[in-house]
């Protein structure tokens, strides 16, 4: 795997979290992956598209600016994209309405540079099978390993949801935990230039 790579990128507490209780009840009763046969859109990123005031002034959880980049993740994938990687984002948040316009709000606000953005996705690890996708970065341990046993390579981000005790075992496989986006950066290098060999293991907090 030297050279250009094709990256799958999730996107809650992975490019950006977001403190409302709104969207802690929602991401954990409405966005759980479902187990039947593969199902997402591909969405346009859109630079005009704008949330209705009405949701942002009622909820939170719909406006763009309650959510946080998560450390340098905006940078870093600018930097990827702009040296010719490929960027997918890949959520499962529903793609209709404001769940779509906030988001493509939110990458225009923060001029994020993507190639391609999938949501309503309710099976990342199939969803990048089957699209040649080289490296799933994601924060969530299941995800990681399920992708690893399809043969690709994973990298699990941890600068947002700590990885406790029973995220470890269910993540214990795996080889490649970064807690930083520059820890993102490095492995990434190491897969470029060692010929699909990660530089690092596991990259501790700074």
């Amino acid at each position: 795997m030297k050279g250009i790579l094709k990256i799958g990128i999730d996107v809650d507490n992975t490019l950006f979290y977001c403190n409302s209780l709104l969207y802690k009840i929602i991401a954990k009763f409405k966005f759980s992956s479902i187990k039947h046969k593969l199902k997402y859109t591909e969405v346009p990123i859109c630079k005009e598209t704008r949330v209705g005031s009405f949701y942002k002034n009622v909820f939170k959880f719909f406006d763009p600016k309650a959510y946080k980049p998560c450390g340098e993740a905006v940078e870093t994938i600018n930097l990827l994209h702009h040296i010719g990687n490929k960027i997918v984002l890949i959520t499962s948040r529903p793609a209709f309405g404001p769940f779509v316009s906030s988001l493509q709000e939110w990458l225009s606000i923060h001029n994020v540079c993507c190639d391609t953005l999938v949501m309503g996705c309710n099976n990342k690890t199939q969803y990048i099978s089957n699209n040649n996708i080289d490296l799933l970065i994601d924060d969530l341990p299941k995800n990681c390993r399920d992708a690893e046993k399809l043969g690709q390579k994973s990298i699990l981000y941890t600068g947002v949801t700590k990885l406790n005790d029973k995220k470890l075992k269910r993540g214990k496989n795996l080889s490649n935990i970064a807690s930083t986006w520059k820890g993102v950066w490095n492995m990434i290098q190491g897969v470029v230039s060692d010929g699909g060999a990660f530089a690092t293991g596991t990259e501790k907090s700074e």
